[in-house]
C-alpha cells in the first residue's frame, strides 16, 4: 500500500475494503477542495474515459497545458525504452497498452463492512464528481437530498470563495427540506434548519442533482426560473458556481 493508505490500514487491519474507501473519500474531498480554489488550473479527468476513450481525453489534456496534440503518443509510449521513466508506477513497465479491463471492478466489493456513516460520505462524493447512482453501480443506494447537502456540499464550499455570510437553502420535491449554510464559520457548516439569512435560494431536488452532476448550467437554471434566490445575489451566484464545479470532465472535454 501507499504511504498515504497505510495510516487507515493501521486503524482498520481487519477492514481492508474501509480502510481503502476512508482513504479515497479523505483525498477526493482535499481535491474537490483544490479544484475550487484553483478551477482555471484544472482539469478533471476520469480513469475510465482516459482509458477508454483516449482519443477523446487527450486532445483535451494537451490543449489544457497548451501543448500540441500528439498523436502518435500512447503508441511511442508503450513501444519505446522505458528505462529510467514512471518510477512510482512499476506496472507501467509490464504494460503494452491501456487497459480497460478495471473498470467497473469495484462494484463488486461488498460493502457489507464498511459503516453506514462512510458509504453516505462516499455516495454523496461520487454524485459531487458526477457520477449518478446507475453509473456508479450505486442505483439502491444513491445519495438522497439530505446526504447531497449535508454530505457533498461542505467539501465544495470550504474551497469557494464565499464571503462570510448565512445562505439558507430550500429545496422542494420529494426529499427536499430546508438547510442553513454558515460560511461565517471555517470550516463551512451545513446543518438543517431554518434562520435569518444573508440569502434564500430555492430549487428543486432534481435541480440540485443535476448542477452537482454537471448536467445543468447555473445561467440556464436561472433565467427557466429554476433557481429562486432573495436577499445577495453574489451569494447565490457564489453558491450556484461551487455546486456546478461538482460537474463532469465531459462538460470541459
Amino acid at each position: 500500500y501507499t504511504q498515504e493508505v497505510c495510516p487507515y490500514i493501521q486503524r482498520s487491519p481487519h477492514n481492508v475494503v474501509q480502510a481503502l474507501i476512508e482513504s479515497w473519500a479523505d483525498q477526493t474531498a482535499l481535491i474537490l477542495q483544490f479544484e475550487q480554489r484553483c478551477a482555471a488550473s484544472c482539469l478533471r479527468v476520469r480513469y475510465e474515459d482516459l482509458v477508454t476513450r483516449p482519443e477523446r481525453v487527450l486532445p483535451a489534456l494537451f490543449a489544457f497545458v497548451g501543448v500540441a496534440h500528439d498523436a502518435a503518443i500512447l503508441e511511442r509510449t508503450f513501444s519505446g525504452h522505458r528505462s529510467g521513466v514512471a518510477e512510482g508506477d512499476a506496472g507501467f513497465h509490464l504494460s503494452q497498452r491501456l487497459y480497460d479491463d478495471a473498470v467497473g471492478k469495484g462494484r463488486s466489493l461488498s460493502l457489507a463492512t464498511v459503516t453506514p456513516e462512510l458509504q453516505e460520505r462516499m455516495h454523496a462524493l461520487l454524485a459531487a464528481l458526477g457520477y449518478d447512482g446507475a453509473e456508479a453501480g450505486l442505483s439502491a443506494d444513491a445519495p438522497d437530498i439530505a446526504d447531497l447537502v449535508e454530505l457533498a456540499l461542505p467539501p465544495l464550499l470550504n474551497g469557494s470563495p464565499l464571503p462570510r455570510s448565512v445562505v439558507a437553502l430550500r429545496v422542494h420535491g420529494d426529499g427536499g427540506g430546508s438547510w442553513v449554510i454558515d460560511a461565517g464559520s471555517a470550516p463551512v457548516q451545513v446543518r438543517r434548519g431554518d434562520a435569518a439569512a444573508d440569502c434564500v435560494i430555492g430549487m428543486s431536488g432534481t435541480t440540485l442533482r443535476q448542477l452537482l452532476a454537471g448536467r445543468k448550467d447555473l445561467t440556464t437554471a436561472l433565467e427557466h426560473g429554476e433557481i429562486d434566490a432573495t436577499g445577495s445575489v453574489e451569494l447565490a451566484l457564489g453558491l450556484g458556481r461551487a455546486l456546478m464545479h461538482g460537474g463532469v470532465f465531459a462538460g470541459k472535454a
